[in-house]
């Protein structure tokens, strides 16, 4: 049987996507489909992909020629299917790239509307979770909360005739904001406790270098030089134990982020509890 319901998870960037996967799998013990067509989405996904390829301009002339019509189309990074719910997790390129999500949400409530008697599987709106993902920085997340709802809501949308049928609310969505304990911060305040706990010495050996041979990283005192200072430090950290890997790919080595320490932060657990939530209701 098809899922019947959706839960599409909007983050920043790729950090947070490769760690929102290895809570997802953790909790639900599932696999992603790492490669997919847009023949796997379910209705209107399938219309809307459609509709977008026919549009996309095929005259790049960057290196990287999928990322970038994947990022035309806004295809997700990644895609699951958990028991009765797709998952879907998409990065925005960062928490002011606004419009491309606004446009997408429109687009599928428009045709979940006007198509869904005989495409969606979608059968009522309830069954439609999307779920926004910011980091803190340097306010405080629940001001970043209302600044997230406020930046997607409310969004109107029209039948066939034009005619305002849906209004789309906060309350129709749910949102999470990544920050440290003082209440701002970035994903980097809360991957740098886990590595704490799993690899102390390693890290405390890579934070002293970083200090002693980046200096520059610490001059100021925001929530980006902060960031940075943890990016480096990880980094560090990780290649402790793959020599010569990027963040990423540090961030993907289950012997370095440790799935078994995520219930001991209190973080990761309230952001756990959401998902579950969201994927049982």
């Amino acid at each position: 049987m098809s899922p019947k319901k959706i839960c599409m998870i909007f983050t920043e960037g790729s950090h947070d996507t490769i760690f929102i996967k290895k809570i997802i799998k953790n909790i639900c013990n599932t696999k992603n489909k790492t490669k997919f067509t847009i023949a796997d989405f379910p209705e209107p996904l399938k219309r809307i992909y459609l509709a977008r390829c026919k549009a996309l301009d095929f005259s790049s002339s960057t290196a990287n020629v999928i990322d970038e019509l994947s990022s035309q189309i806004f295809l997700p990074s990644e895609f699951f299917e958990i028991n009765d719910c797709y998952v879907m997790i998409f990065k925005t390129g960062g928490k002011d790239n606004i419009k491309p999500v606004k446009t997408f949400l429109y687009e599928f409530y428009f045709n979940f509307i006007n198509k869904r008697d005989t495409l969606s599987p979608f059968n009522n709106r309830e069954n439609i979770k999307p779920l926004f993902i910011r980091d803190a920085d340097d306010e405080n997340f629940i001001n970043v909360t209302k600044n997230m709802q406020n930046a997607f809501f409310p969004l109107e949308i029209p039948n066939g005739m034009g005619k305002t049928e849906l209004t789309l609310t906060p309350e129709d969505a749910y949102f999470y904001v990544w920050h440290g304990p003082d209440g701002t911060g970035t994903l980097e305040d809360i991957i740098v406790d886990i590595v704490k706990k799993a690899q102390e010495q390693l890290f405390e050996n890579s934070s002293h270098f970083v200090s002693d041979n980046f200096p520059q990283l610490f001059k100021n005192y925001n929530s980006a030089s902060l960031s940075k200072q943890r990016k480096a430090t990880i980094t560090c950290a990780g290649q402790g134990l793959r020599p010569g890997c990027s963040l990423r790919t540090i961030l993907e080595n289950d012997d370095f982020l440790k799935a078994e320490l995520f219930n001991e932060i209190p973080l990761i657990s309230e952001f756990t509890d959401l998902l579950k939530n969201i994927l049982n209701s």
